[in-house]
């Protein structure tokens, strides 16, 4: 894509030309050109594009909502996945078993907790 090229640019025209879409959807939102340095763009065959070197750039909002946007199944499956993983992780083990006393020593325990409340 050259500027001067595409767009029959007089001699006094801005050395560097900013374009963005006026649709939201559309990806990329903006391009940046310079006068004599020819830019590529790659599209799919049949694929439209278009720019406007008056549309309102986008805000940095939108620039982040795009982001997410674009990226959102791959950052949804990522967050499935890894909490899947941690709560069967978490499911399979078995809690520990309370340590085990003895009869003997629960009968000592027992009777000297029936003699502390006969003596008081």
């Amino acid at each position: 894509l050259e500027p001067v090229a595409v767009f029959d640019l007089p001699k006094h025209a801005a050395q560097h030309i900013q374009l963005n879409t006026p649709f939201s959807d559309q990806r990329p939102r903006q391009i940046f050109v310079k006068k004599g340095d020819p830019t590529a763009l790659q599209m799919p065959p049949y694929s439209v594009l278009v720019f406007d070197s008056q549309a309102l750039p986008p805000t940095a909002f939108a620039v982040y909502l795009d982001i997410l946007r674009d990226s959102g199944a791959a950052l949804f499956w990522t967050v499935v996945l890894v909490t899947a993983a941690w709560v069967i992780r978490h499911s399979t083990q078995a809690p520990a078993p309370a340590p085990s006393v003895p009869i003997e020593e629960l009968r000592r325990r027992r009777l000297q907790a029936l003699e502390r409340q006969n003596f008081t």
